[in-house]
C-alpha cells in the first residue's frame, strides 16, 4: 500500500486528507477526511478528529464528492 511510502515522505498518521485554512462559523479551519461508503476511520484518525474538535477546528468525514461539495459550501456560507 501507499502507507509506508507516505510515512517515509513525512506524512503523519491520522492527519486528515484535506485542510482548509480559513476561519468560519467559530472554527479555526476545516479538516476533511475522505472515505469510501464503507471506509472506517483508523484509531489514529479518530484521535486526530478529537484533537481537532478540542482545538476549535471543524472535522468532517466525506464519503462522496457530493458530501465534500456540501460541506465546503456550508462552511463558506455566510
Amino acid at each position: 500500500g501507499t502507507g509506508p511510502i507516505l510515512k517515509a515522505e513525512g506524512a503523519l498518521a491520522g492527519v486528515a486528507d484535506l485542510f482548509i485554512l480559513h476561519a468560519a462559523h467559530g472554527y479555526h479551519g476545516l479538516f476533511i477526511e475522505m472515505k469510501t461508503k464503507t471506509g472506517r476511520q483508523s484509531p489514529a484518525q479518530c484521535a486526530f478528529e478529537l484533537k481537532c474538535n478540542i482545538e476549535g477546528y471543524k472535522y468532517t468525514v466525506c464519503r462522496s464528492f457530493d458530501d465534500f461539495e456540501r460541506e465546503v459550501r456550508e462552511y463558506f456560507k455566510v
